[in-house]
């Protein structure tokens, strides 16, 4: 689980982080999007009974202007 949680965390920052600094993100994204499918397909899930806070809120206007910083070809609107 661990693996998976490195690759989610390396996700997470083209929202958090509005300049990565890396060659290709492009490339770097679709790596990193098949490792987490690579992951699903082997992780053995175990059902958590745990009651949770509530969800964190976030400012999703800034991550959504941090993905179009990082991804700006992509970006169409």
């Amino acid at each position: 689980m661990s693996e998976l949680r490195k690759l989610i965390d390396q996700i997470t920052e083209f929202g958090i982080n509005s300049k990565v600094e890396l060659t290709d993100k492009t490339d770097a994204l679709k790596k990193l999007l098949v490792g987490i499918y690579t992951e699903f397909l082997i992780v053995e899930f175990e059902f958590d009974e745990t009651d949770y806070e509530e969800e964190p809120d976030f400012d999703y206007n800034e991550i959504k202007e941090n993905v179009k910083s990082n991804f700006s070809r992509f970006w169409l609107v």
